[in-house]
């Protein structure tokens, strides 16, 4: 019998770091695909925050895994069309138009997490879901404060199709993930590695596999 599986890697990466490796020592023979959430370190114990719970974009600038010593996908997936610019202040009010950059999800990105939310036996109709998560539109581009629905995350579809994985056993699992200098602020990359284990029932006992 088959069981859908969930095992947690935690890396952390320190303040003022803009350029990070991640290594996930992952060693499970099905993986079906990776779903990396990060989330700031500050105010995590706050009741009006979401902080240690929701993925935040935290001015990210690019991502790409590096798996079995090969780059996936073949380019870096750009972030930076999602960052929120400076609002432009009236004397009524400020202007947040729906159009303007930073308002919505790079494609690419967005492509990707479909994907890799998919191979998680996770069936999305839409991605509406993903945001930023500012806090406050005043002071978007330095906020890392999650106070509003939705999350932030970087995925990876490690299946070619419904129902297949990738054996990583002995392999090497890395994820590059770039920020903006102005991300000061200390993060918690929450990998959830997405895998099948089976469980055999037979005259000598029960046996898992994973």
């Amino acid at each position: 019998m088959d069981i859908m599986s969930w095992t947690n890697i935690d890396n952390a990466i320190p303040a003022g770091q803009t350029n990070t490796t991640s290594i996930m020592p992952i060693d499970l023979s099905r993986v079906k695909s990776i779903l990396c959430v990060p989330t700031s370190q500050t105010n995590t114990d706050a009741a009006f925050t979401g902080n240690a719970l929701q993925g935040q974009y935290l001015n990210a600038t690019e991502y790409q895994f590096q798996i079995d010593n090969k780059l996936i996908p073949d380019r870096r997936v750009g972030l930076t069309v999602e960052s929120f610019p400076n609002v432009v202040i009236t004397p009524a009010d400020a202007t947040l138009k729906p159009y303007r950059i930073g308002s919505f999800v790079g494609g690419f990105h967005r492509y990707e997490i479909e994907k890799a939310l998919r191979s998680a036996n996770i069936d999305v109709t839409n991605t509406h879901f993903l945001t930023n998560n500012p806090a406050n539109f005043n002071t978007i581009a330095n906020n890392f404060t999650a106070m509003n629905p939705g999350t932030w995350i970087i995925g990876r579809s490690m299946g070619a199709g419904v129902g297949s994985s990738k054996n990583l056993v002995g392999k090497s699992c890395i994820l590059y993930l770039n920020y903006n200098a102005n991300s000061n602020v200390g993060k918690l990359l929450r990998n959830f590695i997405v895998h099948v284990r089976t469980i055999s029932v037979g005259m000598d006992g029960v046996s898992v596999f994973y």
